[in-house]
């Protein structure tokens, strides 16, 4: 998939049926309720998580380059955990990083 610029990609509340690779280009992600927003660049994988549990996005996110991204859906993203470790370990350390986050934001509540 190619996407513009300041094309939205995904929606806060929405449940994503496919996660977002990014092959290239750079994204950013605005949380809800807040005006803060991180960018996130080549390689990564976005909205994996609401993905698996079918839950939906607590933040939106925007293209802000050019970008050409993988969609994987529920059972691809599944079935590539279950049979690459490497993977399997770069999620577990992404959502653990995650969670570091949130206890970090609410620290400064």
């Amino acid at each position: 998939m190619l996407a513009a610029a300041g094309e939205r990609l995904m929606g806060a509340d929405e449940v994503p049926r496919r996660a977002l690779f990014l092959l290239t280009g750079r994204a950013s992600l605005h949380p809800l309720g807040t005006s803060a927003s991180d960018i996130f660049g080549r390689s990564e994988l976005i909205g994996f998580a609401e993905t698996i549990s079918r839950r939906p996005m607590c933040y939106s996110v925007v293209a802000e380059s050019d970008c050409r991204i993988e969609l994987i859906d529920r059972k691809k993203l599944l079935h590539a955990i279950g049979r690459d470790e490497h993977l399997r370990r770069s999620l577990i350390l992404a959502l653990s990083t995650e969670i570091q986050e949130i206890y970090r934001l609410f620290a400064f509540l």
